[in-house]
């Protein structure tokens, strides 16, 4: 082996102190992202909560929901009015269908599995305008 001049140390010394300042960078680096993931693990948890209470609030909301369009649809089954007569009649149509896409969206949503507040198995159907009847499938117009 051959003697190290004074050149070498000084590189070697370089070598050495770039190694001790990017050491240091790492270190630094690695503080700041796991105060980062921390911050966000905090943040998961406050949005978890956050989603229980509004599934849980739907929980409330749901059968009262899904009575009221029950009875919406038996009120405008039984009417005698017409989309002409009644001022109310679209609009009736119109929220119960929404209700109804809602109940398949959801249904979707759960798949196979059953929950409390999934209604039951029931087969919406449009309503002809005219009769105010359940359309049978097959005869859409």
């Amino acid at each position: 082996m051959g003697q190290i001049t004074g050149a070498d140390l000084l590189a070697i010394r370089s070598q050495a102190a770039s190694a001790k300042d990017y050491a240091a960078t790492c270190h630094a680096n690695a503080d700041r992202l796991s105060q980062h993931y921390l911050a966000l693990q905090v943040e998961n948890v406050k949005l978890r909560a956050k989603v229980d209470s509004l599934a849980d609030g739907m929980r409330d909301v749901f059968p009262a929901a899904h009575r009221l369009a029950l009875e919406l649809e038996c009120l405008l089954l039984d009417t005698k009015d017409t989309a002409a007569v009644s001022k109310w009649w679209d609009s009736g149509h119109e929220a119960l269908e929404q209700w109804r896409e809602f109940c398949r969206e959801d249904a979707e949503k759960v798949g196979a599995g059953g929950t409390e507040t999934e209604p039951h198995n029931v087969e919406f159907r449009p309503l002809d305008a005219a009769s105010s009847r359940p359309v049978e499938p097959g005869t859409e117009g």
